[in-house]
Formats: C-alpha cells, sequence, structure tokens
C-alpha cells in the first residue's frame, strides 16, 4: 500500500480521515473494505469503501467500470457516481494460455505508490447507515499489459489527480486522466497461483517466480 506521507505527496496536498486504513495488503478481494479518497467541499478525506455494486439489473456484482463507458454523456447509470481515487501499489492480471493461467504482478517502476481512478455511490445497508460502495475505472491496455489482458485499471498521472477528484471538471480533462499509464514506467513479473485464493496474504504474494509452477 504506501504510508501517510507517501498519499499526502501523491495527492499534493492535506488530507485527513483515518490512517489505519493504509495497511500492508497483498491481496485485496472483491466485496471487501477498500481504502479511498475522495473531495469534501474541495478538501481530501480517506474512509473505507464497499468495493463492488450490485444495481438490480444486474445478477453479479460488478467491481470495474470502463472509462469509455463512464465518459458517454448518455451513461446515466454511471453518471450517478462520484469520483474517488483508490491508494495501491501495484495489480494483478491473469496471462493465460492453453494450457495454463499464470498469475503477473504489475506494478509502476521500482514499487512507487499511486493512486487507481475509482468510482462511489453512497448507498443504505439493511441497517439504513449510510456506505459507500465503490468501483475501479478501466481502460484499454498500454504496450506491457497488452500480451496479457485487453483492459487494465486507470492509474492517475500525478499531474491528473486533482481534476479526478474535483467536481468540476471537464470532459476533456477526464478523458486525459483516463489515458493507460505509461508502459515505459511500468513493470511485471510471474508470481505464485497462491493470490488466486482470497485468503492468502503476505509479501510473498508479490514475490517473482519461476514459469507457472506452485
Amino acid at each position: 500500500m504506501m504510508t501517510w506521507e507517501e498519499l499526502y505527496y501523491v495527492l499534493g496536498g492535506e488530507i485527513s480521515g483515518d490512517q489505519s486504513l493504509l495497511t500492508d495488503r497483498y491481496n485485496v478481494a472483491p466485496t471487501q473494505s477498500i481504502a479511498a479518497v475522495i473531495d469534501v467541499d474541495g478538501a481530501y478525506r480517506l474512509g473505507p469503501m464497499h468495493w463492488g455494486v450490485q444495481p438490480e439489473w444486474a445478477s453479479r456484482t460488478i467491481i470495474n467500470a470502463q472509462a469509455e463507458k463512464y465518459l458517454r454523456a448518455d451513461s446515466s447509470w454511471w453518471s450517478s457516481f462520484r469520483r474517488c481515487a483508490i491508494p495501491g501499489s501495484g495489480f494483478y492480471e491473469w496471462k493465460r494460455s492453453e494450457k495454463s493461467s499464470q498469475p503477473m504482478y504489475v506494478r509502476v517502476t521500482d514499487g512507487r505508490p499511486f493512486l487507481f481512478a475509482g468510482l462511489y455511490r453512497v448507498e443504505s445497508s439493511d441497517s439504513d447507515a449510510p456506505k459507500g460502495k465503490a468501483v475501479i475505472v478501466t481502460t484499454a491496455p498500454n504496450e506491457l499489459v497488452e500480451p496479457i489482458h485487453n483492459r487494465m485499471p486507470a492509474i492517475l498521472r500525478p499531474e491528473h489527480v486533482h481534476a479526478w477528484l474535483s467536481p468540476d471538471t471537464s470532459r476533456d480533462e477526464l478523458v486525459q486522466a483516463l489515458e493507460p499509464f505509461p508502459a515505459e514506467q511500468m513493470e511485471l513479473w510471474p508470481v505464485s497461483s497462491a493470490v488466486n485464493r482470497a485468503t492468502a496474504e503476505g509479501v510473498v504474494l508479490i514475490e517473482r517466480v519461476e514459469g507457472d509452477d506452485v
């Protein structure tokens, strides 16, 4: 994940909220709680979100939002969401072949922490207590990720963080913010298939392995 000081740096401004949310996690699964930064009247705040939403018309939980659909002028459902930024230091994608599926760990070069572009909305839980539910925005893959998957999470470059979180940003600025992160600033390697288990945790999950055994 990242430290509070690193979050302050990538945001480029003051932030309030629960610092304990920035714990080291190596295998965050859909429907679990994640940390997210939101803009509250011009000030940044970090809080917990439920990863995933399930609208009435869907048969399963939705954890991602395609950038193209969010940016469409007629996308009334996604337009009901507000923008957030989700702290991270890497993500997994699966390199699939006819014989196997090899998990790959993808990160910004040298492990620099970053922010995923996210969307959220506040819903009422069974207890009528408001609860934020968030999804990660995906975009077209860059040259590094393309051989593995046809989508990748939208990673916010530092110059786009403020624009993404601001409620007054123009569509053109949002388009720029959701462009694929530069491939030359990223790296990836194969990791253990143990990451397929939602209960697996620890730094061992992002350590390089040889081949697709383990």
